[in-house]
C-alpha cells in the first residue's frame, strides 16, 4: 500500500481495530513523523488524527462520504470544545456540516453542552454559509 497515492484525496480508512474513518487524507512521511511525533513510520492524517501505516488495515479513495457524519466526527466531540473551535477556524463547509450533523444527533451525550452552545451562538454571528447557519440554529433550538 503506497500511502502517498492518497494525498489530498477523500478516503475511507479502516484501522487495525476495524474503526472506519472518512475524510481528506494528508500524507506524512517517515521523516516528518519522526521529527514531529518521534515515530519513524509513514502515516495518513485525517483532520487531527494520525494513522500509522502498520495500523491501517485498508484504505481506498472514495467518491463521496458514506453517511452524514462518521466515527471521526464522534471522536472530535469526545475530544472536546477546543477541537471544535479549531475546525471552525478552518472554515471548510463540508467538514463543518458533518460535525454539526453529528452534534445535532449526539447533543444529549455532550458533557460540555453549555460551553458548546455559547460557542455556536458566537459562530452564528460570523460569515458562514446559509447551510452552516441553518444547522447551528437547529442545534440551538434543542
Amino acid at each position: 500500500m503506497n500511502l502517498k497515492d492518497y494525498e489530498n484525496k477523500l478516503v475511507r480508512l479502516i484501522d487495525s481495530h476495524n474503526n472506519i474513518f472518512e475524510g481528506i487524507a494528508v500524507y506524512n512521511s517517515e521523516e516528518f513523523n519522526e521529527k514531529e511525533y518521534g515515530k519513524k513510520e509513514e502515516s495518513i492524517q485525517i483532520l487531527y488524527y494520525n494513522f500509522y501505516k502498520n495500523h491501517i488495515y485498508h484504505i481506498e479513495e472514495i467518491e463521496d462520504y458514506s453517511s452524514p457524519y462518521g466515527f471521526l466526527e464522534e471522536m472530535i466531540l469526545q475530544d472536546g470544545i477546543s477541537f471544535i473551535e479549531d475546525l471552525f477556524a478552518e472554515e471548510k463547509d463540508e467538514i463543518l456540516l458533518r460535525l454539526l450533523k453529528c452534534i445535532h444527533i449526539k447533543i444529549y451525550t455532550i458533557s460540555y453542552k453549555n460551553q458548546l452552545f455559547a460557542f455556536l451562538k458566537k459562530e452564528l454571528k460570523k460569515n458562514h454559509s446559509e447551510a452552516i447557519k441553518e444547522e447551528i440554529e437547529t442545534i440551538l433550538k434543542k
